[in-house]
């Protein structure tokens, strides 16, 4: 373009600009004054999920790192928090941009989660605070023995709080969803949060506690199995059990049997495979499982699982006089979890295994160290190690192990215990 029509165009520009009517910059000053506010507001709308995030990782290092001496502190800084997000959900600025058309929605729905989760902050989780600082973790695992009571009598308490909680999550499904990323990033974070919650919680109230002293032996003896399953080649519940230990619980106190390889098993077969496990993985499937010791875990339930392998123990020497409570399911991979939650574990052979090796260890490198009839000594000396440790109360031990649990749900069934009585 020449230097010509450059001066011509710039002309025609700077003459458009000098006969704009007086509208025309009233419609550019009011986008400037839109564009700035819907800046403040998402400036704001960060720092609201900022501290409402900050409020939650409280709580969520806290369990983490076993840290609960501090509750008092980690409250505090939670409801700190809740209470900045809500004060700016309900400045000036949002107070007058909750009754504008297309926003007002998205900012009245800001308000409102503001004031659940700081009502859940001062109200809620102070009652489940009061449920922690009435335990001593140094008690609760003592000389190998699990103390069911101190669990047990927080029962009426933990149903108080929980009922606290359910009040806050009805008021948040309330609210109604919002439409802008930023405050749908927000309310969503807010809502897993609390469906966890609830979640953890319920399981606690209605499956846990009131079943907790059945599960330790507290009425009589409970034995459980636990199937150790090799992942090299996979099962429906995880993979091919390679080994079988027990564990028993009597009021409380954990024992950890030894483990026998699957050999001793084989000449034992679940006689109580349905017609379409029958028709689908032995008669008309591409394999044909023999749903010996190897196979039970085929099932995908792991209830099935337990029936199936309980039908084995009652044919076999282990079932002599000994009732068969649940199954227990364990793969190198939550063994690694539990070494990491606990420390290492040093074999008899010096052996050091990590948070980091151990599952590699049992799946491979353990058949090249050792005889075939070892390998299953050296599960049942790793088990027995994380279990002693774990019962003699080490700080943090179970929330470290529910943390490592929880990285890998998706990945392994981890550990499942199965009633079948």
């Amino acid at each position: 373009m020449m230097e010509g029509e450059i001066l011509t165009m710039c002309n025609r520009i700077t003459t458009r600009v000098k006969h704009m009517r007086w509208w025309g910059w009233l419609i550019i000053a009011m986008a400037a004054c839109l564009a700035a506010i819907a800046g403040v507001y998402t400036v704001q709308a960060v720092q609201i999920h900022n501290h409402e995030n900050a409020a939650t990782n409280a709580v969520k290092r806290a369990v983490s790192k076993g840290k609960f001496t501090d509750v008092d502190l980690i409250v505090e800084q939670m409801q700190r928090e809740s209470a900045a997000a809500r004060d700016i959900a309900h400045n000036g600025w949002w107070n007058r941009a909750a009754y504008l058309p297309g926003i007002g929605h998205d900012v009245q729905v800001m308000q409102r989660m503001t004031d659940v989760i700081a009502d859940l902050a001062e109200q809620t989780v102070p009652k489940y605070a009061n449920l922690v600082s009435q335990l001593d973790f140094k008690t609760l695992f003592l000389d190998g023995r699990i103390d069911a009571d101190a669990l047990v009598k927080l029962e009426p308490a933990l149903e108080k709080a929980n009922e606290s909680l359910n009040e806050r999550i009805t008021e948040y499904d309330a609210i109604g969803r919002p439409h802008m990323g930023v405050v749908v990033g927000a309310y969503d974070s807010g809502m897993n949060v609390l469906a966890t919650a609830k979640k953890v919680m319920t399981m606690a109230s209605d499956i846990v506690l009131p079943n907790i002293k059945t599960w330790l032996g507290y009425d009589k003896v409970q034995t459980y199995a636990v199937l150790a399953m090799t992942t090299a080649e996979m099962r429906g519940s995880g993979g091919l059990v390679g080994s079988v230990g027990t564990v028993t619980f009597h009021r409380g106190k954990v024992v950890v049997g030894d483990f026998i390889p699957n050999v001793e098993l084989l000449d034992y077969k679940a006689t109580n495979v349905n017609k379409d496990e029958y028709a689908l993985y032995q008669l008309d499937g591409p394999i044909h499982l023999r749903y010996d010791v190897r196979d039970v875990t085929n099932a995908p339930s792991t209830k099935r699982v337990a029936e199936l392998f309980r039908d084995i123990w009652n044919q076999s020497p282990l079932g002599d006089g000994v009732m068969l409570n649940g199954v227990v399911l364990a793969d190198p991979v939550f063994v690694q979890s539990l070494v990491k939650a606990l420390g290492d574990v040093k074999l008899q052979d010096g052996k050091v295994l990590t948070g980091k090796s151990t599952a590699e260890y049992l799946l491979n490198t353990v058949y090249k160290d050792h005889a075939l009839d070892d390998t299953d000594g050296v599960f049942s000396a790793v088990a027995k190690d994380c279990v002693n440790r774990l019962m003699k109360g080490e700080g943090g031990a179970c929330t470290r192990i529910a943390r490592q649990e929880s990285a890998h749900t998706c990945q392994i069934p981890a550990l499942q215990r199965l009633l079948v009585q």
